[in-house]
């Protein structure tokens, strides 16, 4: 079995985010890797009841499929398995769909106006956004995302694989093995999860670990002289505190709990090695 499981449950667990009920936006998740990784695929294993899949988002299916849906309570999680078919657009397209989506993954949105269409919610609607993208366009759009809060919004899981696996999967294709099971992910009623204090602060402790590192992250700016030089990017880890406490709360919500208990906590620790940055993506 190709060594992806892990990757599939942060897949699944984001999904199921979507049903924790506590005031937060559901968690969104963007997979970073070369081409060829299957992260596509690994997307598309999963089918869930409350999301919906879009190959392409520009503003006509935004106006007239995902405003109508977030206005019923349709959907909590919008899957983009590629977002370079977003990115695709002509400029003026692409700024307003990512500052859509920018607002839609942590404040929500209420009332708006976008591409001439006035809408208004009776509540702030919020959504979460699972999608992928190869490591040279993550970082082509780094530096513009990361000045509007785009990239800290998504948790990201960056990999690469090894040499055995590499070997695993053509073994795999010689042998005519490969093939994906759709993966149902189970409705469940919206429940408030209590995080006890003393798990809380090690979910803060884990969430510091993960910035510290995530800060030897670089972004490329200019200098004087016309020169460029690479700085590195500061953060903070509150939203990914934030976020951590999302997960360790889908993970007890996924095992039928409302409480998060030590167990729940060993699957985060597991779980939290593949939050990476492409800097230092996990070698599976």
């Amino acid at each position: 079995m190709i060594n992806t499981e892990l990757i599939e449950r942060l897949i699944e667990l984001s999904l199921i985010s979507g049903y924790v009920k506590d005031g937060e936006a559901p968690l969104s998740l963007i997979l970073i890797s070369y081409p060829e990784t299957a992260k596509t695929r690994m997307i598309l294993k999963f089918n869930a009841k409350h999301s919906i899949e879009a190959s392409d988002l520009s503003a006509k299916p935004i106006s007239t499929v995902i405003i109508p849906l977030l206005d019923k309570d349709e959907i909590h999680h919008i899957i983009i398995p590629d977002m370079v078919k977003v990115l695709a657009h002509r400029p003026s397209t692409v700024d307003a769909t990512i500052g859509f989506l920018n607002n839609l993954m942590e404040e929500g949105i209420k009332k708006n106006l976008f591409f001439g269409q006035m809408f208004e919610f009776k509540e702030r609607k919020k959504c979460g956004i699972i999608t992928a993208l190869t490591f040279d366009y993550f970082y082509k759009m780094f530096k513009k995302w990361r000045e509007i809060g785009f990239t800290s919004r998504f948790l990201p899981v960056s990999f690469k694989y090894s040499e055995d696996t590499v070997l695993e999967i053509n073994s795999s294709i010689l042998d005519d093995k490969i093939f994906d099971d759709i993966r149902n992910v189970k409705k469940i009623k919206k429940k408030k999860v209590e995080i006890p204090r003393e798990i809380g602060s090690r979910i803060m402790l884990l969430a510091s670990d993960i910035a510290k590192e995530q800060s030897k992250e670089t972004v490329v700016v200019g200098v004087q002289g016309g020169k460029t030089k690479r700085i590195p990017v500061q953060i903070y880890g509150f939203r990914l505190h934030r976020q951590m406490r999302k997960l360790a709360s889908s993970i007890a919500l996924s095992n039928g709990r409302t409480i998060v208990n030590w167990n729940d906590m060993t699957e985060l620790e597991y779980l939290k090695d593949f939050i990476r940055l492409p800097r230092n993506p996990k070698v599976i």
